[in-house]
Parts: structure tokens; sequence; C-alpha cells
């Protein structure tokens, strides 16, 4: 959730004429979330080596993308408010100069009425370029979504080799992120720098193919994988 409403910072900078500080607000919440994710991985790791079973590891992978979705259509809903937020807190930090206080502060709705469609994921489809990123976004969150679940769920199925194979979630992260690092983010970048009438629309291609991936892609995988174990 939090890094699907991180994307919409973007959108708060360009819209603000403050492209650089939107994507430093973005990789800011992309850091905290990377420790979360630090965090994380040791408590996945225990639970595979006390040999939890396959059918309880299949439901909790199962049920944190289920989750992960509904935060996500969360804040799908609630866009633009969020764009607000971000538009806040850009304007707070250039107040105060201060970037982790810029983070709590009130904000007020703007009156941009037709955010919303020139936003939509219709408007992103019908967009040429907007509808390439989309699908290649698609990918790169559908590896992020269940890299990690995956080689945990070969580790356990396979366990005599489960130090070898838990590596694999690095491997296919590395996969999502070559992609989106040489590829998907200059495409953006240039555009935003271009001032190109779909730097929104390319901006929110990453957001639909996140939930996507998360909602749709990362479930067809997961039952794919486990249906064939």
């Amino acid at each position: 959730m939090l890094e699907m409403s991180a994307v919409l910072a973007r959108i708060s900078g360009i819209r603000g004429g403050d492209n650089l500080l939107g994507y430093s607000v973005q990789q800011a919440i992309y850091m905290g979330t990377r420790l979360l994710l630090v965090l994380f991985m040791p408590f996945l790791g225990l639970v595979v080596d006390r040999g939890v079973s396959v059918p309880v590891y299949e439901h909790v992978a199962h049920s944190a993308l289920l989750f992960s979705a509904g935060l996500g259509f969360c804040v799908y809903l609630s866009r633009s408010i969020v764009v607000d937020y971000y538009a806040s807190v850009i304007r707070k930090y250039k107040r105060t100069n201060n970037f982790f206080l810029a983070y709590f502060v009130f904000f007020e709705r703007s009156s941009d009425g037709g955010g919303h469609e020139r936003t939509s994921f219709k408007a992103v489809l019908c967009d040429g370029e907007s509808r390439r990123l989309f699908f290649l976004s698609c990918i790169v969150f559908s590896v992020y979504s269940v890299g990690v679940f995956v080689a945990f769920y070969y580790a356990l199925t396979f366990s005599e080799y489960r130090a070898s194979i838990s590596q694999l979630s690095g491997v296919l992260n590395a996969f999502g992120a070559v992609l989106l690092t040489f590829y998907i983010e200059p495409v953006i970048s240039r555009r935003i720098d271009e001032s190109a009438n779909n730097a929104c629309l390319l901006v929110m291609s990453i957001f639909y193919g996140r939930l996507f991936s998360v909602a749709l892609a990362g479930q067809a995988i997961l039952l794919i994988v486990f249906g064939f174990n």
C-alpha cells in the first residue's frame, strides 16, 4: 500500500512543478518499505526452517497478496486525497527545509475535479506509450510480488536445499529491478523532463501495473506454481 501511494507522489510533483521533489518523496517511501521487507525476511525464513506445512504456507501467501490488493484498492479509491497529501508534504518541505517532519502535515483538498479522468485506467490504455509501460510494469511487479513467496515455497518443498533456494528471491527481484531501472523509469523521467502531455499517464501506468500484479497476476502465478507440486 505504501509503495502504491508513493507512486502518486510523482503526480503531485508533476502538477506542482516540483518533479524532483516528487521523485524524492517516492524514493523515501520506498526506502522505508525496503527496511520493512528486510525485517520480514528473517521471519519468513524462520517459518520455513520450522517446517510449516505446505497447505498453510500456500494459504498465507495467497492471503498476503489478497490483503495487499485490498489496501491497494483503498489507495486507488482515495488517490486524489493521496495526491493532495503528497503535494502538501512537498510544500511544507519547501517552507521548513525539514524533509522528515514534512510528512506530518495537515492538507487541503485541491479543486482539480478532472484529475480522475485524466489519470484513469481507461486513459492509460488509450495512450500507446502508457499502455506499453503498463504491461511491462505488470511483469516487473508480478516478479516483485511473488518472487519471495515462490523462492521460500521451493525452499520449504526441498528442505535439504533451502539455504541455496532461498537466495533465488534475490535473483528474481534483480530481474525486475533491471527492467524497472534501465527502461521504465528512464522513459518516465524523460517524458517528465519534456513536460509531455502523457507524463502523468506514464506514472499511473506503474500504479495500475502494480495493482493488477498484486490483485490478479500474482495470485495466478502462485496458483500455477503451487499447482505443479
